[in-house]
């Protein structure tokens, strides 16, 4: 049978030269002795092996037909770029050589080695669990994500795909590891990016909305809806002209025009508060490319309209001081003369 064959070869590479190697056939009573010598011969890290005329032609053919599928086995394995490992009880008993190439080790170094020593500290807890639930029974899921440490002690991402495999009558698990390094570090950083994208847009003093090309929002920060008195779900969806004096919405859309266009702006807009009056922002907007791979608008503004009225207010001042028919002149804490109004130039 296949199995009493692996059994065989497994004890052939145990000891190459076997002699009374005792054959038992479940589904016959008797058992049968058959004596011979074997030699394997190991050149260049491959296996040939001779078969005795002795064997009756079921076995022979047998064993060639377990070593053509072991030379396919290595075909396969060696013309990968994907690691492979086979671990029987914790020890690896065979690997490949892109799995050399990955671990930074050689197969000499890797061959019973126990796959728990390559697993990152991060992630031993994580691996550890999944043994105990597939101990327990648990459905566990055959493809994951990896953290491991190379020879150099270098981190490394892998994406780990494992079965259950017959490894020479031995219950056994083969590995397919797949260097997702690159990938995984690329992924990690646009994660950290977004979560600092997303700190800043959600705690910003001041209002931040992301609009389609359409001009529709998307999005809106908490400083934007509380500045005009919506809520998020008042103001997103709806149109940016929905916030705009109704005497400016060409002049709005016009600017959404511009600014998918690659120009930058920077400008004074009277915005529609929630009770509909109106109240002055200043907004910075800016192209930027949506998770879509559209264009979109990102407005970032802030309410001036407190200091629009104090500028007001200053600038009637000093048109009553222009104005004046008095003689007016103001100096520093010195006595230095910074201003003086036309009726004193008149006067001196």
């Amino acid at each position: 049978s296949p199995t009493l064959i692996r059994y065989t070869l497994a004890k052939y590479r145990e000891n190459p030269l076997l002699e009374n190697v005792k054959i038992i056939n479940k589904g016959i009573d008797q058992a049968k002795t058959l004596s011979w010598s074997i030699k394997i011969f190991f050149t260049a890290g491959s296996r040939s092996q001779a078969i005795p005329e002795v064997l009756p032609a079921t076995i022979k053919d047998s064993i060639k037909a377990l070593q053509a599928s072991e030379q396919n086995f290595k075909v396969l394995t060696e013309s990968t770029s994907t690691g492979i490992v086979v671990y029987s009880v914790d020890n690896i008993v065979y690997c490949n050589t892109a799995m050399e190439e990955i671990s930074g080790f050689s197969k000499k170094e890797l061959i019973l080695k126990q796959f728990f020593d390559f697993v990152h500290p991060d992630h031993k807890d994580f691996v550890r669990k999944r043994g105990q639930d597939r101990l327990k029974g648990k459905n566990v899921k055959r493809k994951y994500d990896l953290k491991i440490l190379d020879k150099n002690n270098n981190t490394k991402w892998l994406n780990i795909s494992a079965s259950p495999i017959d490894w020479y009558g031995s219950q056994s698990v083969v590995v397919s590891c797949i260097d997702i390094t690159q990938r995984k570090n690329a992924t990690l950083k646009l994660e950290e990016n977004e979560m600092r994208y997303r700190t800043l847009f959600e705690f910003s003093p001041g209002g931040i909305v992301l609009i389609d090309e359409k001009g529709f929002i998307l999005e809106s920060n908490e400083s934007f809806c509380v500045g005009l008195g919506y809520s998020r779900d008042e103001i997103e969806g709806k149109h940016i002209t929905h916030v705009a004096d109704t005497d400016n919405i060409a002049f709005v859309e016009k600017n959404l025009e511009k600014i998918l266009n690659g120009e930058n702006l920077r400008h004074e807009v009277y915005n529609k508060y929630s009770d509909g009056t109106f109240r002055i922002r200043e907004l910075h907007e800016t192209r930027v490319i949506l998770p879509d791979g559209k264009y979109g608008v990102l407005s970032i503004s802030s309410d001036i309209t407190e200091k629009k009225k104090i500028e007001m207010e200053l600038d009637k001042l000093s048109q009553v001081v222009i104005q004046s028919p008095i003689s007016v002149i103001i100096t520093d804490d010195n006595g230095n003369i910074e201003y003086v109004n036309p009726k004193f130039t008149e006067v001196t």
